[in-house]
């Protein structure tokens, strides 16, 4: 495998290069293997929301709704030559309520949060493990309390990538990414889904093998207990490209598989947010271009990405298909349910910040743009849904200064209408 950890963590890599390797770490659905330590739980140190020297960038990964209205988010950033990864937890208005930041000493980086019952949030990621014989990514999982207190941190095992997580209607949750199929550090990889308690301890798991190189991007439950989960699933390069295919396929509450769907020519690129609906029908996004060409500077070609939603009944017999955007990020667009009972897909655009709503029978209800002069983003990562809309989390590039900036953002649906927007 080729390391493309240093494309991203140089101080002087060109924003395609990280933008890139985040891709592929997704797209691919393997595990990246570089130089790091044993691996032990992440060390904790809380940090005041203006002590922040020197920071190059800060890359958000994931976001979702508190209990009180506002918001978690987490993700990676860079500060003299480190990489630690954080959590904050926002107001509804976008104001920060608290930080708190991590050493990443074995290449840490949260993957998915979700709000707790007692009003905390749990967070789980990856960490690298390189000592020989132990290499590979473990996936870990941190609680934290109201106020930003570590309950716990602890790492599940074996070798598993955990790339999204769900709660279940018992106060559990599914975390699902993939493992290695074969001996670690010579490739392939399957699809893999755990339950843990509130305490992160594992109830069952399951591996998932669908012939080609396999990782799970999103899971929805249904309301029989069960999961539907989407994969991606293909044979690629080091960069992310080659044939690829999105693979649904649904589960009962002990992750028994019940059926399966195929959408072929389909590949998902950070995708946590590629699955919504109800126990009648759901719909998944995905891209449908692959990656453009590399060369030493970085990516080159058009950065023009189309891509299509595909709706299932509650079986995964296809209902319907449809074509949306170009957009212009790597990122596959994401997905809500809306009040109707349709979908919203959320891209980014040379224009702006699209919003698509789809009616349950895949018509488009309403396009609309909220142009780059109120919102500037260069990729949408996460979105949290609000009765009245969402809340984002995206992030914008200083090409003269290499500097990533993080942008959170609140969107009222009817209009659309811009609330508010901070950068960070």
């Amino acid at each position: 495998m080729i390391d493309l950890t240093p494309l991203w963590q140089a101080e002087d890599a060109h924003w395609h290069w990280r933008n890139l390797a985040a891709m592929c770490l997704a797209a691919a659905a393997f595990f990246v293997f570089s130089a790091g330590t044993r691996a032990t739980p992440p060390a904790d140190s809380a940090t005041d929301a203006g002590a922040r020297p020197s920071v190059v960038w800060h890359r958000p990964e994931c976001i979702c709704r508190s209990n009180d209205g506002g918001f978690f988010v987490a993700g990676t950033m860079q500060r003299e030559g480190r990489y630690p990864y954080w959590v904050w937890r926002l107001s509804g208005d976008g104001q920060i309520v608290w930080q708190r930041e991590f050493e990443a000493e074995n290449q840490d980086a949260p993957a998915a949060v979700i709000p707790t019952p007692d009003g905390g949030v749990l967070v789980t990621g990856t960490m690298f493990v390189y000592a020989p014989p132990d290499i590979g990514y473990r996936t870990w999982v941190k609680k934290l309390s109201g106020d930003g207190t570590t309950v716990y941190t602890k790492t599940l095992p074996g070798y598993r990538s955990a790339q999204t997580i769900v709660a279940t209607a018992t106060n559990r949750y599914i975390l699902a990414g993939m493992r290695p199929n074969r001996v670690i550090g010579t490739g392939g990889y399957d699809g893999w889904v755990v339950e843990i308690d509130d305490d992160a301890s594992v109830l069952w798991e399951r591996t998932f093998e669908g012939g080609a190189d396999e990782g799970i991007c999103a899971v929805m439950p249904t309301s029989d207990g069960g999961i539907i989960c989407v994969a991606a699933s293909g044979h690629y390069n080091k960069f992310g490209q080659g044939p690829s295919e999105v693979w649904v396929f649904k589960c009962d509450s002990t992750g028994r598989l019940l059926a399966e769907a195929r959408i072929p020519g389909a590949r998902l690129m950070k995708a946590a947010q590629s699955i919504a609906g109800d126990g009648e029908q759901f719909a998944v996004v995905y891209s449908k271009t692959e990656l453009p060409p590399i060369c030493e500077a970085g990516v080159t070609g058009d950065l023009s990405f189309a891509a299509g939603v595909s709706a299932f009944d509650g079986q995964l017999r296809s209902v319907w298909r449809r074509d949306v955007g170009p957009y212009c990020s790597l990122y596959t667009p994401l997905l809500l349910t809306n009040e109707d009972r349709g979908y919203t897909v959320i891209g980014v655009t040379t224009e702006g910040l699209r919003i698509d709503k789809l009616t349950r029978e895949g018509q488009v209800a309403a396009a609309s743009t909220i142009e780059n002069t109120a919102l500037q983003l260069d990729n949408v990562i996460a979105v949290a849904r609000y009765t009245d809309g969402f809340a984002g989390v995206g992030d914008v590039m200083d090409f003269q200064t290499d500097r990533e900036g993080l942008v959170l953002f609140r969107v009222e649906e009817t209009g659309p209408k811009l609330l508010w927007s901070k950068e960070y």
